[in-house]
């Protein structure tokens, strides 16, 4: 390939792996070598081609700057190649040789620049001159070794000299392979034993014309030889590693396919895979050749600049091939949709024809075809640069139709993309292109049309280009490789960012070998403003102003460092939830999702807007479901309305415990819930269970006052950003409401009837912050708390802070709902708890005894809860992310 001979060291690499080639054989048998012009940048080929535009245009004098360049990138790599002096008179005669054709080049070129002409065929004499130049250096190369299989053995042929085909514009280029046969005997006869190194690209016809065999040919070129030598094998050594399953530079995960049949390689290679010349299977297939005793050839792909890989090997269709669903995903950008609509054409016959007889005539090909079986549309997918004149012709042969009304429209569609599902097991195998259309359904993209083939190799999708990325990364994520989430994190408090971005680092490696999900941290925003209240609608844009909140962004392919995320916030420019929102909608990957592990109201105005847009949600932040009835309903409109977007928010209330999934699965089982209990708030019952234990376990030593209590609280991350909202009992009310909402009430937070454990003093109502501040502004509360508790424990109780929420014993019909400080019996299971317990405990109509609840709550668990939530919400999002089990050596100890 134009890579592998770009320069005097790929070059000097060619001979390296050709004589490591010999060397296996060791029997002394001829190579046959295909070698394309010079790549880089610019390709030789591509500067060729230029000359000839220029010249048509007038422009000569251009055209020969562009032949000086042309002959100062050759005689770079001779001076290079050909240093030693026993080399000189190859280097000489190479020098010779490319003199004299830029000589008969510029000569051509004038007569272009006087007939202002752009000749097809000219075009083609003039593009094949790079191969005869490359070749000739690497055969001079291969002469002049010092080590096997050096010598005179090696012969330069240009393949003009042998290679017959038919360019019938309407068929294509195709090899004579008779008179080629007879033409190439003939050369072997003259060069007994000789090995050789062969122009690609390039060919005569029949009656001794000079053509092509198309752009990047050479691949072609070498299976057709291969085809003529009856070669054991045809090896495409170029600057990739073997067919890869998606384009590597869009799709990070995309790897090397070890082994693809024919039809695989040539579909993948039609839509837009680079790797090897959609044509090149055509002769290295036995069924295809001329000769009855012929046996298929095998084509291996591999990496000029990286030898010791593997590569694919490309053969007939085989039980490796057929086993996998899919082998690759391919797209084609660049493309147009022409659509011609009409209910006039149900049952008419000659449409279609008519159709198809008119883009002929304009030479234009059509990629892929739609049409559905009420005829009443016909969809065609062309190349972007013919839509406007395939329109045209269309609406001109349709003319009468549509004045008529019969055909109601033909419809250019611009910024068409397609993307190519491939794969040999597809064929009879229910369910591929239902899971397909679920991946693109699940990453928001839209499909125009549909096409699959009678073979069931391939599934076509065409889709707005602006979507196709996401589009070619959701369907390989499908099939192909682990599920890539673009995951944006919101956060308030410093030490939850930290756990949670932390969590990322430990558990990616478990996360893509045991749930197939690649979870990339693209953007972080760390808001600094506090608002207690949830914003409205009209308050929403003025929120996002918040100054000193700071946004650290990735990119999809290469995410935040989550090693030193907390040096880049530092440096970060101030950012707002408008940017942020911004950063997740220019991922394109198949799944996005929004981790809001804040208390701020600005965010979860959001979480509305996120769905809608096509962001999933995972949050613990109650405001989204805690606001006035009218800004909830908008929300469950949004999550009702979203088909691609889910909203999960289990630890909203209950932190880690399945106290939300608990309800669901009452609810769905046709339970009646009558009245539910608990502790909700992880702070205040830390405070509680500090000052009065349960009866029988040890008071602490020595006592603890209320405000220790609550600094011992707080030093475990345990209280939300403002402490008295957990004191306060607003915190509590919260969870409560989120829990009555969810069993189906229609309750506002002030249907809640709270009688807080304290209440701020006017002079003293902003939180403190920090442990020293926080047990000092906690002091004026010591005494009053301190007799509640004893006057309890006089009594025999226990003092815990309870959220009731009781429906059986309502007159009016609505649920009555508190959270206030109770005195508990010693029996009672809440009185029991210790530490920074939650509890709830639910009484249904169905169960016989309380289904209880309970858990110990830290700022850990809220955060792996959160995580959990993420590999939760992807397996049920897509069929990538399942569980494959423990990992190897895990399972061995299991067994």
């Amino acid at each position: 390939g134009g890579t592998s001979v770009g320069s005097a060291s790929a070059m000097r690499q060619v001979r390296s792996i050709i004589t490591g080639i010999a060397a296996e054989q060791g029997d002394g048998s001829p190579l046959a070598i295909v070698v394309s012009a010079m790549g880089g940048k610019p390709k030789v080929t591509d500067l060729l081609i230029q000359t000839v535009t220029y010249a048509a245009a007038g422009g000569h004098e251009e055209a020969r700057s562009l032949l000086g360049q042309i002959r100062a990138k050759h005689e770079e790599a001779m001076a290079d190649l050909f240093c030693e002096p026993g080399d000189a008179a190859e280097r000489d005669s190479l020098q010779g040789e490319l003199l004299r054709d830029l000589t008969d080049i510029e000569h051509l070129l004038r007569a272009v620049s006087l007939m202002r002409a752009l000749d097809a065929r000219l075009v083609g004499v003039i593009s094949g001159y790079g191969e005869q130049w490359s070749a000739r250096m690497m055969a001079a190369l291969l002469r002049c070794s010092r080590t096997p299989p050096g010598g005179v053995s090696w012969v330069y042929l240009d393949a003009r000299a042998v290679l017959v085909v038919d360019d019938t514009p309407t068929t294509g280029v195709a090899p004579l392979w008779d008179q080629s046969a007879e033409r190439l005997a003939a050369f072997v006869q003259a060069n007994p034993g000789a090995s050789m190194v062969i122009t690609g690209f390039i060919a005569s016809t029949a009656d001794g014309g000079i053509t092509t065999l198309g752009r990047d040919g050479s691949d072609y070129s070498a299976s057709v030889f291969g085809r003529l030598f009856e070669a054991e094998a045809v090896t495409i050594w170029t600057d990739v590693s073997g067919v890869l399953s998606a384009d590597p530079r869009v799709v990070a995960d995309a790897y090397c396919l070890p082994e693809v049949s024919y039809n695989e390689a040539a579909e993948l290679a039609h839509f837009g895979a680079k790797v090897v010349h959609p044509k090149t299977m055509q002769p290295a297939l036995a069924r295809l050749d001329w000769r009855e005793d012929a046996r298929s050839i095998p084509i291996f792909i591999r990496n000029t600049f990286a030898p010791g890989d593997r590569g694919t090997r490309i053969f007939e269709t085989s039980e490796l091939t057929t086993c996998r669903e899919v082998a690759g995903v391919s797209a084609m950008n660049g493309m147009c949709l022409v659509n011609v609509m009409g209910r006039g054409m149900v049952g008419i016959p000659g449409v279609a024809s008519r159709l198809f007889n008119a883009l002929h005539s304009l030479g234009v090909n059509v990629t892929a075809i739609a049409q559905a079986s009420s005829e009443q549309s016909i969809s065609l997918a062309l190349l972007a640069v013919d839509g406007a004149r395939a329109q045209a012709a269309v609406q001109e042969v349709f003319r009468t139709e549509l004045t008529a009304g019969h055909i109601e429209s033909v419809q250019l569609v611009p910024d068409i993309s397609i993307i190519a599902v491939v794969g040999d097991g597809m064929s009879h195998r229910p369910g591929v292109a239902g899971k397909v259309m679920g991946a693109l359904g699940n990453a928001g993209v839209n499909i125009r049309a549909i096409a699959q083939g009678c073979n069931e190799t391939n599934i076509t999708t065409i889709i707005d280009t602006r979507q196709s990325l996401r589009a070619l990364r959701a369907v390989h994520a499908a099939f192909l490789a682990s599920l890539t989430v673009a995951v944006g994190v919101v956060a308030r408090d410093s030490a939850v960012a930290s756990e949670l971005l932390g969590s990322f680092a430990r558990h990616d490696a478990t996360s893509q070998a045991r749930f197939g999900l690649n979870a990339r941290v693209i953007s972080v925003l760390k808001l600094q403003t506090l608002t207690s209240e949830p914003l409205t609608e009209t308050k929403k844009g003025e929120a996002h102003k918040s100054v000193g909140s700071r946004l650290l962004q990735g990119r999809e392919q290469s995410a935040v460092d989550l090693g030193s995320w907390e040096e880049g916030l530092a440096v970060a420019d101030e950012g707002d939830l408008n940017a942020f929102t911004d950063a997740m909608l220019n991922a394109d990957v198949p799944m996005r999702v929004v981790i809001d592990a804040s208390d701020s109201a600005e965010a979860a105005a959001c979480h509305a807007g996120w769905l809608r847009q096509g962001i999933h949600v995972v949050t613990n932040n109650s405001l989204a479901l805690t606001g006035d009835l009218a800004q909830y309903g908008s929300l469950c409109a949004a999550r009702s309305a979203s088909s691609s977007a889910r909203y999960v928010y289990g630890t909203a209330y209950g932190d880690w415990l399945p106290v939300a999934s608990t309800v669901t699965t009452l609810l769905a089982s046709g339970d009646a819930v009558h009245s539910v209990d608990g502790i909700l708030s992880a702070s205040v019952s830390h405070v509680l269970n500090a000052l009065a234990p349960a009866v029988g376990r040890a008071p602490t030593e020595p006592p603890m006052s209320f405000s220790k209590a609550v600094r011992a609280a707080y030093e475990l991350g345990l209280f939300e950003q403002d402490l008295y909202e957990d004191l306060s009992g607003a915190h509590s009310a919260r969870q409560l409401l989120c829990l009555a909402r969810d069993l189906g009430y229609k309750l506002e937070l002030d249907d809640i009837y709270v009688e807080p454990l304290l209440r701020p003093d006017d002079n003293n109502s902003s939180a403190p912050s920090g442990p020293e501040a926080v047990e000092a502004a906690m002091l004026i509360y010591d005494k009053a708390i301190d007799a509640r508790i004893a006057a309890a424990a006089s009594r025999g109780k226990v003092l815990r802070f309870m959220a009731r929420l009781e429906h059986n014993h309502s007159e009016d019909g609505r649920p009555r709902a508190s959270v206030r400080a109770e005195e508990l019996e010693p029996t009672h299971p809440f009185a029991g708890l210790s530490g920074a317990a939650l509890s709830v405990r639910f009484h249904s109509e169905e169960a016989e005894q309380p289904l209880v609840i309970s858990g110990a709550i830290s700022q850990k668990s809220c955060v792996n809860a959160l995580y959990s939530d993420l590999i939760r919400l992807a397996r049920s999002v897509d069929t990538r992310a399942r569980d494959r089990g423990p990992s190897t050596p895990a399972a061995a100890q299991l067994r």
